[in-house]
């Protein structure tokens, strides 16, 4: 539910466009590690567009467990534009993009529904970049070693990462004394992500990330606007072969001289040049 003391007049309008969780009963809160225990951001880098401020949070590897290899960490990046914010004094929002499973960078640089708005709002942005991906990196930040095993891979789950999440804006509003700013949730579906749609269950935990924020974390996220997010995408709620199904229908209404074995050959060596396999080989059968 939401809190009577984060509601203020020039929120409305955008809550009318946010998807809004009910607090569980059975709400599991995260072990967070003390604030005094992390160590000091590294220095800020701007970017060359000048959107945001790149920086550095100490993470903590395992959120759920007590193991002693739980509590190792890594450098997890965020980047923040507080350009638009009208301060902690003004209980001003902190709009946060939940990462996607790719660079941080990219996603900073293409979501300009947030900049839009931000204004407006008076509002911080801040983008965090999913672990595993970019330069957010655990085991040493050797990408090789953090994914060389079910062992190492066993921390890239969306649980952790929403916990990366809770962890580290939690941390950054104490940090600027902005306790009381309230904190609405961003997230999309990229291009990327939607030709990823064969595996469905990796692909859930990214472009839902923002609703399971609220849903998870209501006590940090007043509000979330997930878009494109297959909430109701679930295992076997459709085929995986859909989409191949649809382009095929697609490519057999052109009126074309090449056959669709042949613009689908074409296709597989445009995107995969080093195939050594000749396009007569390939079977669509």
């Amino acid at each position: 539910m939401m809190g009577t003391g984060f509601i203020s007049i020039w929120f409305l309008p955008l809550f009318s466009l946010l998807v809004f969780g009910i607090s569980s009963a059975h709400f599991i809160p995260i072990r967070f590690t003390p604030i005094a225990q992390f160590q000091a951001e590294k220095d800020s880098v701007s970017s060359p567009t000048g959107l945001y401020k790149e920086k550095f949070f100490t993470q903590i590897l395992d959120h759920f467990n007590f193991n002693p290899q739980s509590y190792q960490t890594f450098q997890q990046r965020y980047l923040i534009n507080d350009t638009f914010w009208g301060g902690p004094k003004k209980n001003a929002p902190i709009f946060l993009y939940t990462g996607n499973e790719g660079e941080i960078e990219w996603f900073a640089q293409n979501t300009g529904f947030m900049y839009d708005n931000a204004p407006r709002f008076k509002a911080l942005i801040v983008f965090i970049e999913h672990r595993y991906y970019g330069k957010s990196i655990p085991f040493g930040g050797n990408e090789d070693v953090a994914k060389s095993n079910a062992s190492t891979l066993g921390y890239l789950s969306s649980t952790q990462a929403l916990a990366d999440y809770a962890t580290l804006i939690t941390h950054l509003k104490n940090n600027l004394s902005a306790t009381d700013s309230p904190v609405v949730v961003f997230g999309v579906v990229d291009d990327f992500e939607m030709g990823s749609l064969r595996n469905q269950r990796y692909f859930l935990g990214f472009a839902v990330l923002a609703a399971w924020f609220r849903l998870k974390y209501p006590h940090v996220a007043i509000g979330a606007l997930a878009s494109s997010a297959p909430i109701l995408g679930f295992v076997n709620l459709t085929s995986p072969y859909s989409f191949s199904k649809i382009i095929t229908q697609d490519f057999r209404v052109l009126s074309l001289s090449l056959s669709i074995h042949d613009i689908i050959a074409i296709c597989i060596l445009y995107y995969n040049p080093k195939s050594s396999t000749p396009p007569n080989t390939f079977s669509f059968d």
